[in-house]
């Protein structure tokens, strides 16, 4: 009896001892940039804009962030993850995003439909979002914006941009430059827009 006791008590111990250290787990998300509208003095408020995607690559569907570690080789961290599915979440904050840079209210996703009818709609395609092993980020995507009347392509853009993030600092550091690079990828839809608009 003592014997079965003694066991039990060094497996609780052991338990106990495993337990403690356990880094608890972060999340992030992409929030969307406070900032002022593009062009204030313009008639871009009464767009009506609808963003029917933002694809990713499906290892970045995983909630465990993402990092490369080499050309060919990727890590996913258990302790930072993404607070929510990240494909919503940037629909979700590339509708913000736009929102505050058009002063439009009138931009819808699929999360957030509209009756009326668009007047432009919007697919973006993520190819590379991710930190590499010398802390350089890459965001390189495409864009296609449309005339939803006659669904006719207006235009198809490449973006691509990178900005190094000291991973020194760690995941904190590594989400607020991504969050910063998709900002700008968000601008480059917004000015493209004010383009085909003429203002």
């Amino acid at each position: 009896m003592n014997r079965f006791l003694t066991i039990i008590l060094l497996l609780f111990l052991l338990v106990s001892c495993s337990s403690v250290g356990t880094p608890p787990i972060r999340y992030y998300v992409i929030n969307p940039v406070e900032q002022q509208p593009l062009a204030p003095d313009m008639a871009t408020s009464s767009l009506n804009i609808r963003i029917v995607d933002v694809s990713i690559p499906q290892y970045l569907e995983h909630f465990q962030i993402a990092r490369r570690s080499g050309e060919q080789e990727l890590t996913f961290s258990d302790d930072h993850q993404w607070g929510e599915n990240l494909r919503k979440n940037l629909i979700r904050t590339m509708a913000r995003n736009l929102s505050r840079q058009l002063d439009s209210p009138t931009v819808f996703t699929p999360l957030v439909r509209s009756s009326s009818k668009p007047k432009y709609t919007i697919n973006i395609s993520i190819d590379q979002f991710e930190q590499d092993s010398q802390g350089v980020i890459q965001l390189s995507a495409r864009y296609q914006i449309s005339e939803a009347r006659d669904k006719g392509v207006l235009t198809t853009r490449v973006f691509e941009q990178r900005m190094t993030s000291d991973h020194r600092t760690g995941f904190p550091q590594m989400v607020s430059t991504m969050q910063s690079l998709y900002n700008l990828l968000c601008l480059d839809i917004s000015k493209t827009l004010i383009g085909l608009e003429g203002l």
